[in-house]
């Protein structure tokens, strides 16, 4: 694993879970079109801006598009 103490450093998906799980929130450009400024995960379930649980199903099926492939960052 390595170490990155840059905050503004793009991740992959896969990076952007794992520091989601770990309480991170997670912004990237397209998600204001699913409504929401940043992601984060709370006992397994994904929480947007506003603080509301989002369908898990919905959202990880989303997540999947090419273009959240790439592309995440933490909210400072």
């Amino acid at each position: 694993m390595k170490n990155n103490p840059q905050n503004n450093t793009d991740m992959n998906i896969g990076e952007a879970i794992k520091n989601m799980q770990s309480g991170a929130k997670l912004t990237h450009k397209y998600l204001p079109s699913m409504g929401t400024q940043y992601l984060y995960i709370i006992d397994g379930e994904y929480v947007d801006s506003k603080g509301y649980i989002l369908n898990k199903v919905d959202v990880e099926a989303r997540l999947k598009a090419n273009i959240f492939k790439i592309g995440w960052q933490k909210v400072n």
